[in-house]
């Protein structure tokens, strides 16, 4: 279980510090466990074609940023909650080819690493790819399909380390120029090479842990007015594994995200954002009573970047977060400050 936890806490840092902003758009990463929400993947949180109108060039963009911050619960802990500064690093590269007026082929490599200062387990290296191809199919209809390997190393956590291999399609509507919604539909494997897995009996067997997930995302953003954007995320997902002493990995997992975006100015802007998951464990009981577990995890955050440049921007984020579950000692409380530079060439 502490494994379990160091992988969704990496996973929320990365998500919850790493915007990366591009030419006046806020790019924020996705995949909350998340991507860790992956470092991944930029979602655009404006309305955007995304096929181009004509054949043309391939274009090729490159990303790095540096981020310094504080965590004062790095393992979360419900009793005496463990407190360190922290250093991120990334950098990222990603093309795109419109092959005609229907189809885009695009491709893309960003590559994190996390280093905390007092305690080594929860540092996190992570290399995620994506290639996919856009397809349009309509004026204002684009089907995306995308594949997604995703390498996590936990450097002094090898039980905790995993591959995944995640194959995506979806369907994205640009409803008016200042709305659009788009359903996504996600298969993903993962493989953790260091995890022996334990039979009902709490034998180790022949065999490392593989977790199964299906995901299934709706997305809706628009323009309130010509200066603030709201976007609505609502993502369920169930995830089985092979685990299968006390069954401690299967569950069904719920979350709901609101982002509000205010552009002061053309460079200065601010982010809002509150996050509630659901997680409903299929078997896992609580330790002092005959019932399953459930846990209800709320997030409030906020970030304030500013674009010195077109290509540089700096930037400051704070997060906090309060697990609420029927099993006592997974409360916690736990919040994370950070600033750093973002530059885009």
């Amino acid at each position: 279980m502490k494994n379990n936890r160091t992988i969704l806490k990496s996973f929320f840092l990365i998500s919850s510090i790493g915007i990366i902003c591009h030419s006046s758009y806020i790019f924020a990463l996705t995949d909350l466990e998340e991507r860790y929400p992956t470092v991944g993947a930029a979602n655009p949180a404006v309305p955007q074609k995304v096929v181009q109108k004509a054949a043309g060039k391939p274009s090729i963009k490159t990303s790095a940023s540096l981020l310094f911050g504080y965590d004062n619960n790095i393992r979360l802990d419900h009793y005496d909650g463990v407190g360190s500064l922290f250093f991120q690093e990334a950098v990222g590269i990603s093309g795109r080819y419109p092959i005609n007026t229907t189809f885009t082929l695009r491709g893309s490599y960003n590559l994190t690493a996390i280093n905390y200062l007092r305690a080594s387990d929860p540092n996190l290296v992570d290399n995620l790819f994506d290639v996919g191809i856009d397809t349009k199919i309509g004026d204002n209809i684009v089907w995306s399909m995308d594949y997604r390997p995703d390498i996590v190393d936990l450097p002094h956590d090898q039980l905790g380390k995993y591959t995944e291999q995640r194959f995506e399609t979806s369907l994205r509507q640009d409803i008016s120029k200042r709305i659009y919604q788009k359903i996504i539909y996600g298969l993903s494997t993962r493989h953790y090479p260091k995890w022996a897995i334990r039979n009902n009996g709490g034998v180790f067997r022949f065999g490392n842990r593989n977790d199964l997930r299906n995901t299934v995302t709706h997305q809706i953003g628009f323009y309130l007015t010509d200066k603030v954007f709201l976007k609505e995320d609502n993502t369920f997902y169930y995830n089985h594994s092979n685990e299968q002493y006390l069954r401690y990995y299967d569950y069904k997992n719920y979350l709901t995200t609101t982002t509000l975006i205010h552009f002061t100015t053309k460079k200065l802007y601010e982010t809002a954002n509150f996050t509630y998951q659901y997680t409903s464990y299929d078997k896992r009981s609580v330790s002092d009573r005959q019932e399953k577990e459930r846990e209800n995890l709320f997030t409030f955050g906020g970030s304030v970047f500013y674009d010195i440049t077109s290509y540089f921007t700096v930037g400051t984020t704070f997060n906090y977060r309060k697990n609420l579950s029927n099993e006592g000692t997974h409360n916690y409380n736990d919040y994370i400050i950070s600033g750093g530079a973002y530059c885009r060439f």
